[in-house]
């Protein structure tokens, strides 16, 4: 299933997580970051995070599990960015990242530490038989002609490029405007 990059909608005000931004303070977020980057020639990145099998997951252990999953991936997700970071949750299986002057190189290096960290942990707290969880990432970085919805939509675009059936999690990312 593809997805494409939508702003927030009134549903989509609140979340449910503490230290997750909704995706109206999210998308406000990113439209500060990008107004900024474009005036201070700062650098930015963003990433879309994606639970590999959530789907299937949260039919084998219900809503209730999946959800306690989600909660548990958003601490250990917080806990591992920056405090200029941002994260947001962007939809049932998947996370947001705003990551402010973080270049290519960086954002690269925030993606595979996450998602070594998850990959790393044990979530036999979640569900006694959910042992190992992984990522997909979907990274993009500001160029002067992107606007917020386009440098999101260039990072859903990455992740699905990434969507394949039983793929171990990698990492697609976008080097530059010309490549897109």
């Amino acid at each position: 299933m593809q997805n494409t990059y939508t702003p927030a909608s009134d549903e989509d005000r609140l979340s449910d997580l503490v230290g997750v931004l909704s995706r109206e303070g999210f998308d406000d977020a990113l439209d500060c970051a990008v107004n900024k980057a474009l005036v201070h020639d700062a650098e930015l990145a963003v990433a879309v995070v994606s639970v590999e099998g959530f789907r299937e997951l949260q039919q084998r252990l219900g809503r209730e599990h999946s959800e306690k999953l989600m909660r548990v991936l958003a601490v250990l997700l917080r806990n591992n960015l920056r405090g200029s970071d941002s994260l947001c949750r962007f939809q049932s299986d998947q996370f947001a990242l705003l990551l402010r002057n973080t270049g290519a190189e960086g954002a690269l290096e925030t993606a595979e530490k996450l998602q070594r960290v998850i990959a790393s942990r044990s979530f036999e707290d979640v569900q006694p038989d959910l042992i190992r969880v992984t990522l997909s990432v979907g990274l993009a970085y500001f160029q002067p002609d992107f606007s917020a919805a386009e440098l999101m939509q260039q990072a859903v675009d990455q992740l699905n490029a990434d969507q394949r059936p039983g793929q171990l999690s990698t990492l697609h990312y976008l080097a530059t405007a010309q490549s897109r």
